[in-house]
């Protein structure tokens, strides 16, 4: 009567967040394909920024579905922080190609191309644990597999910061690439947050 679904068993919610899973991994690859030959980085900016606006686009059907479903399958809060919480994921991924383009960097470093990496590989884990949520199986070592690449993303922002102050740095290079690598970091910080969220869902609902 008046458009509220009641079914508590309904796993549309489930598919969403699979879905924004899925585009944290293409952000990722993005991102990758951009550091790895930056050429043409104009046109893959905005395949980068596409896949962002696409991650904005099935974050807004969660909201959407969450405001005419009357029971959820699991808390509703929850459904909302995963979701926000992965739409952070390729904001950060995006806002570091972004700012990588605005800057006019000249050529990316080996730091870049390794803590792009560690992006791509985090974002695949992190894919292959969301629909865990669907049977609420134990993710503890799928979780530990993606905090272990955040230490690896930690290593290598602390030794891509110590280069930018060796001798002969260019100042403004310095500042350009400190925001990339952080933001950089960040993408992968995000990922682990999102782990650390389904883990404990899991265990409230298990």
């Amino acid at each position: 009567m008046f458009g509220i679904k009641l079914n508590p068993r309904n796993d549309v919610f489930f598919s969403i967040l699979e879905q924004a899973a899925a585009q944290t991994v293409e952000a990722a690859r993005l991102l990758c394909d951009l550091v790895n030959d930056f050429t043409d980085v104009e046109v893959k900016l905005q395949r980068l920024v596409d896949a962002e606006k696409k991650a904005d686009t099935i974050n807004h059907q969660m909201v959407q579905q969450l405001s005419k479903t009357f029971i959820t399958p699991i808390d509703r809060e929850d459904l909302h922080t995963l979701a926000f919480a992965i739409d952070d994921i390729v904001d950060n991924i995006e806002a570091a190609g972004t700012t990588m383009v605005l800057c006019k960097v000249k050529h990316t470093t080996p730091y870049a191309i390794k803590m792009a990496n560690v992006v791509l590989d985090a974002a695949a884990k992190l894919n292959t644990l969301v629909p865990n949520l669907r049977t609420m199986r134990d993710v503890r070592q799928q979780y530990i597999a993606i905090h272990d690449l955040e230490n690896q993303g930690d290593a290598l922002w602390q030794q891509a910061f110590a280069s930018l102050f060796e001798d002969g740095s260019n100042p403004l290079e310095v500042i350009k690439w400190k925001e990339i690598y952080e933001m950089m970091e960040e993408s992968i910080d995000s990922i682990e947050r999102v782990a650390e969220i389904i883990e404990e869902v899991i265990q409230k609902n298990g």
